[in-house]
Protein backbone atom coordinates (compact mmCIF):
# COMPACT_ATOMS: atom_id res chain seq x y z
CA UNK A 1 0.00 0.00 0.00
CA UNK A 2 0.97 3.53 -0.82
CA UNK A 3 1.32 5.39 2.27
CA UNK A 4 0.92 9.22 1.82
CA UNK A 5 1.27 11.67 4.35
CA UNK A 6 -1.53 13.55 5.35
CA UNK A 7 -0.63 16.83 6.10
CA UNK A 8 -3.53 18.73 8.59
CA UNK A 9 -5.10 21.46 6.88
CA UNK A 10 -3.37 24.79 7.11
CA UNK A 11 -4.96 27.49 9.34
CA UNK A 12 -4.78 30.38 7.02
CA UNK A 13 -6.43 32.84 8.96
CA UNK A 14 -4.88 36.18 7.73
CA UNK A 15 -4.74 40.15 8.57
CA UNK A 16 -7.42 40.47 6.08
CA UNK A 17 -10.05 37.83 7.83
CA UNK A 18 -9.49 39.62 11.24
CA UNK A 19 -10.19 42.68 10.17
CA UNK A 20 -13.47 41.67 8.46
CA UNK A 21 -14.93 39.96 11.39
CA UNK A 22 -13.63 43.30 13.58
CA UNK A 23 -15.25 45.59 10.78
CA UNK A 24 -18.53 43.08 11.07
CA UNK A 25 -18.64 43.05 14.74
CA UNK A 26 -18.16 46.97 14.82
CA UNK A 27 -21.30 47.22 11.97
CA UNK A 28 -23.43 45.22 14.70
CA UNK A 29 -22.76 46.49 17.42
CA UNK A 30 -23.22 50.30 16.28
CA UNK A 31 -26.88 48.94 14.31
CA UNK A 32 -28.21 47.93 18.37
CA UNK A 33 -27.03 50.95 19.16
CA UNK A 34 -28.81 52.86 16.69
CA UNK A 35 -31.89 50.74 16.90
CA UNK A 36 -31.95 51.40 20.76
CA UNK A 37 -31.09 55.06 20.28
CA UNK A 38 -34.16 55.23 17.83
CA UNK A 39 -36.76 53.44 20.51
CA UNK A 40 -35.61 56.11 23.17
CA UNK A 41 -35.89 58.76 20.87
CA UNK A 42 -39.43 57.69 19.58
CA UNK A 43 -40.66 57.21 23.36
CA UNK A 44 -39.54 60.81 24.36
CA UNK A 45 -41.05 62.23 21.18
CA UNK A 46 -44.40 60.72 22.12
CA UNK A 47 -44.26 61.70 26.09
CA UNK A 48 -43.48 65.71 24.13
CA UNK A 49 -46.61 65.10 21.97
CA UNK A 50 -48.73 63.83 25.00
CA UNK A 51 -47.24 66.74 26.79
CA UNK A 52 -48.18 69.43 24.24
CA UNK A 53 -51.58 68.47 23.16
CA UNK A 54 -52.61 67.79 27.45
CA UNK A 55 -51.02 72.05 27.63
CA UNK A 56 -53.46 72.80 24.22
CA UNK A 57 -56.51 70.96 25.73
CA UNK A 58 -55.84 73.33 28.89
CA UNK A 59 -55.26 76.51 26.93
CA UNK A 60 -58.48 75.74 24.40
CA UNK A 61 -60.29 75.44 27.96
CA UNK A 62 -59.03 78.67 28.88
CA UNK A 63 -59.65 80.19 25.94
CA UNK A 64 -63.54 79.46 26.07
CA UNK A 65 -63.54 80.87 29.55
CA UNK A 66 -62.28 84.16 28.75
CA UNK A 67 -64.67 84.42 25.36
CA UNK A 68 -67.69 83.65 27.67
CA UNK A 69 -66.40 86.74 29.48
CA UNK A 70 -65.63 88.74 26.74
CA UNK A 71 -69.00 88.07 25.63
CA UNK A 72 -70.82 89.25 28.69
CA UNK A 73 -68.49 92.40 29.05
CA UNK A 74 -69.17 93.59 25.14
CA UNK A 75 -73.15 93.11 26.18
CA UNK A 76 -73.21 95.37 29.07
CA UNK A 77 -72.80 92.80 32.04
CA UNK A 78 -72.72 94.28 35.46
CA UNK A 79 -70.51 92.68 38.02
CA UNK A 80 -73.30 90.57 40.12
CA UNK A 81 -73.64 89.22 36.00
CA UNK A 82 -69.34 88.58 35.68
CA UNK A 83 -69.65 86.57 39.46
CA UNK A 84 -72.76 84.82 38.57
CA UNK A 85 -70.49 83.49 35.42
CA UNK A 86 -67.60 82.97 37.05
CA UNK A 87 -68.92 80.75 39.58
CA UNK A 88 -70.76 78.57 37.19
CA UNK A 89 -67.43 78.27 34.99
CA UNK A 90 -65.50 77.25 38.26
CA UNK A 91 -63.94 80.22 38.36
CA UNK A 92 -63.12 83.20 40.76
CA UNK A 93 -64.58 86.56 40.86
CA UNK A 94 -63.14 89.50 43.35
CA UNK A 95 -64.60 93.23 43.02
CA UNK A 96 -61.42 95.38 42.83
CA UNK A 97 -61.12 98.59 45.00
CA UNK A 98 -60.97 101.57 42.92
CA UNK A 99 -58.58 101.78 39.32
CA UNK A 100 -60.34 101.01 36.26
CA UNK A 101 -61.49 97.25 36.92
CA UNK A 102 -63.98 96.47 38.75
CA UNK A 103 -63.89 92.77 38.60
CA UNK A 104 -60.56 90.41 38.66
CA UNK A 105 -61.16 87.05 37.58
CA UNK A 106 -58.79 84.71 37.82
CA UNK A 107 -59.21 80.52 37.07
CA UNK A 108 -56.85 77.44 36.27
CA UNK A 109 -57.32 74.04 34.37
CA UNK A 110 -55.19 71.37 35.00
CA UNK A 111 -52.67 70.27 31.94
CA UNK A 112 -51.58 66.85 34.00
CA UNK A 113 -51.01 66.14 37.25
CA UNK A 114 -47.74 68.63 38.24
CA UNK A 115 -49.05 71.29 36.08
CA UNK A 116 -52.10 74.24 35.34
CA UNK A 117 -52.75 77.46 33.57
CA UNK A 118 -53.33 79.91 35.15
CA UNK A 119 -55.32 82.94 33.58
CA UNK A 120 -56.06 86.17 35.12
CA UNK A 121 -58.46 88.84 33.65
CA UNK A 122 -59.10 92.57 34.13
CA UNK A 123 -62.54 93.35 33.87
CA UNK A 124 -63.68 97.31 33.70
CA UNK A 125 -63.48 99.57 30.56
CA UNK A 126 -61.19 97.44 28.49
CA UNK A 127 -60.81 94.15 28.74
CA UNK A 128 -57.63 92.72 29.55
CA UNK A 129 -55.86 89.39 30.22
CA UNK A 130 -53.56 90.41 32.61
CA UNK A 131 -51.58 86.47 33.24
CA UNK A 132 -51.66 83.42 30.97
CA UNK A 133 -49.15 81.27 32.16
CA UNK A 134 -48.24 77.66 33.31
CA UNK A 135 -48.05 77.00 37.16
CA UNK A 136 -47.06 73.97 38.78
CA UNK A 137 -49.39 72.43 40.96
CA UNK A 138 -47.48 71.04 44.13
CA UNK A 139 -44.57 72.43 46.19
CA UNK A 140 -40.87 71.84 44.86
CA UNK A 141 -38.68 69.81 47.43
CA UNK A 142 -35.24 69.06 46.61
CA UNK A 143 -34.04 65.69 46.99
CA UNK A 144 -31.42 65.87 49.52
CA UNK A 145 -30.56 62.01 49.29
CA UNK A 146 -27.32 62.49 48.14
CA UNK A 147 -24.49 62.37 50.73
CA UNK A 148 -22.51 65.69 49.66
CA UNK A 149 -19.53 66.13 51.46
CA UNK A 150 -19.62 69.65 52.86
CA UNK A 151 -16.51 69.94 53.75
CA UNK A 152 -16.22 68.73 57.58
CA UNK A 153 -13.47 67.16 58.98
CA UNK A 154 -10.74 69.08 57.02
CA UNK A 155 -8.00 70.48 59.34
CA UNK A 156 -6.88 73.80 58.50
Amino acid sequence: MDSKKRTPPKLTMGITTIAVVFAVLCLTIFAILSVSTADSEYRLAKKYSESVTAYYIADSACADIAESFRELWESGGDFMALSDLASSLGAHCVQAEGGNAPAVISYSRDIDSTRALYVQLHIGESFDIKQWKTTPTSEWTPDDSLPVWTGDGVPD
